[in-house]
């Protein structure tokens, strides 16, 4: 696989990758990342890729608050989670993209709490639940904080 140059023309936040299964027929590679306007975009497959901003995606064109992507792959599908800034509180959210479409999952909310940020997901090695962690505060001291799904994103 070659390089590819995403995101260009406006500065970039680092970014979260994920990589389809070794042994799996899917080689795809997915990357998302913020750029400086608070703007998430994801790009999935293989050079030349498709960059998609994820806001138009959601339906929520000019969506400019969006942080701290963080990205996993299993069961043939990207997991996609990331924090957006409102006032007085913090959501984090996460949806579901399978690997050969930019068709994505209604947003689940995760946590909805003042100063959630920094989510991290992965997918079990049965590829039967994904999981979410997330730290926020609460009375005065960082907390971390966990959710697990099923992978079409309902409780289990």
């Amino acid at each position: 696989m070659g390089e590819a140059a995403l995101g260009q023309g406006v500065a970039q936040r680092p970014p979260a990758l994920a990589v389809g299964a070794p042994g799996s027929n899917d080689p795809s590679v997915g990357v998302a990342w913020v750029d400086t306007a608070g703007i998430l975009h994801f790009a999935h497959g293989q050079p030349p890729f498709e960059v998609v901003p994820v806001d138009v995606v959601l339906g929520q064109p000019g969506a400019s608050s969006w942080t701290d992507p963080a990205l996993a792959w299993g069961d043939g599908a990207f997991y996609l989670a990331w924090t957006e800034d409102r006032p007085g509180t913090n959501l984090v959210s996460l949806i579901r993209i399978p690997g050969d479409t930019l068709v994505v999952s209604t947003p689940v909310k995760v946590a909805s709490m003042p100063q959630a940020a920094e989510p991290a997901v992965a997918v079990d090695q049965a590829q039967t639940h994904v999981a979410v962690a997330w730290v926020a505060a609460a009375n005065g001291a960082q907390q971390v904080h966990v959710q697990r799904f099923l992978l079409d994103l309902t409780t289990p």
